[in-house]
């Protein structure tokens, strides 16, 4: 009698799309928890769009109803040539309108893949205000400015 342990008889299927995907988000969402070292309060929250080299540009606002502790701008590109030169601005959008800077930051460097901007801002904004960051390179705006509403 002639047994394979070998287990070549055990035959692999690849997991669904839909499977994968949420794998995958989820591994996103544990990246950012790590990288952000809180969670943002439930009032404020994290907002992200797609942005030049195949990449993103987010807003991560932590704090709690309208007090704002800190918040993080992230750029992310796939594509080269890398992020250099970059710039960070938060500002705020009350209700009734106009735009009040909460923090600025900037490299003269260069990095691959991702570049992080943190802000301490430790202020309140008015209820119903949009907070938003804005990625610059080399002077130049790139990809969104997203914003998440505080109330």
């Amino acid at each position: 009698m002639n047994h394979d342990t070998s287990g070549s008889s055990v035959k692999h299927r690849k997991k669904p799309l839909w499977k994968r995907t949420a794998s995958a988000l989820t591994a996103v969402t544990v990246f950012f928890s790590v990288l952000i070292g809180s969670t943002p309060a439930r009032a404020d929250d994290s907002s992200c769009g797609f942005a030049s080299g195949m990449g993103y540009a987010c807003a991560y606002v932590n704090g709690s109803g309208t007090w704002i502790n800190h918040i993080w701008a992230i750029r992310s590109k796939t594509l080269p040539p890398e992020i250099c030169r970059s710039s960070a601005w938060a500002f705020y959008i009350p209700p009734w309108g106009g735009a009040y800077g909460l923090g600025y930051t900037e490299r003269n460097d260069c990095v691959f893949g991702t570049a992080r901007a943190y802000m301490a801002v430790n202020r309140r904004v008015p209820s119903g205000s949009r907070v938003c960051t804005k990625f610059m390179e080399f002077g130049q705006p790139v990809g969104p400015e997203p914003c998440v509403t505080v109330r």
